[in-house]
């Protein structure tokens, strides 16, 4: 099968991590492990939008014998989008690392995973033939904000229905993945 146009659109090396909602936030370097997954639908203006997953990793996610990793922690639970993002440290010796995605804790009779990246989702702006890039949407980007989202906001589903957006993605804490709803009127500014 051919295609008339196939092309890489936007990929980890498109990601200005300085931009990012983690940029500053915590006291470790990180890279973009991937970016992919997206959902994608047409803006009003014509032109395409992807809301693609960037997986966010550690550089270095073994420092004195604990693995760690990234989670958003909620300030209070009173305020939308208040938290902090942290590091969580796990002796090696209490870990399974046989998945280089997550880890799980071995012993002490409860079962609990963490992830070595976290996800959020950037909104990138195609033309109207999804060609190139138009524009990168850092401001707009969806990241973690309630704990069940400790782990990050991965793998948008966007639908538009009537003169709504909506969309669906995976919400992803310790215990849990979950299915998030956000809606818009404009499919750029999602509640």
């Amino acid at each position: 099968m051919s295609y008339p146009f196939d092309q890489l659109v936007f990929s980890p090396l498109d990601v200005d991590l300085s931009k990012g909602p983690l940029a500053g936030r915590i006291d470790a370097e990180t890279y973009c492990l991937g970016a992919f997954n997206p959902g994608m639908t047409r803006l009003p203006n014509g032109n395409l939008l992807m809301m693609v997953r960037i997986a966010e990793a550690l550089k270095t996610p073994i420092v004195d014998q604990k693995i760690h990793s990234l989670r958003w922690v909620p300030s209070d639970g009173t305020a939308p989008d208040a938290g902090r993002y942290c590091l969580d440290p796990w002796p090696l010796e209490m870990v399974d690392t046989a998945d280089p995605r997550k880890f799980m804790m071995r012993g002490g009779g409860w079962k609990v995973m963490a992830l070595t990246s976290l996800s959020w989702l950037l909104p990138v702006e195609l033309d109207a033939e999804g060609r190139s890039v138009v524009d990168v949407h850092y401001r707009d980007a969806i990241a973690p904000r309630a704990s069940y989202q400790c782990y990050g906001v991965e793998d948008a589903r966007i639908s538009r229905i009537g003169n709504r957006w909506l969309m669906t993605t995976c919400s992803v804490s310790p215990e849990r993945h979950s299915t998030t709803l956000y809606s818009s009127n404009d499919a750029r500014d999602w509640l």
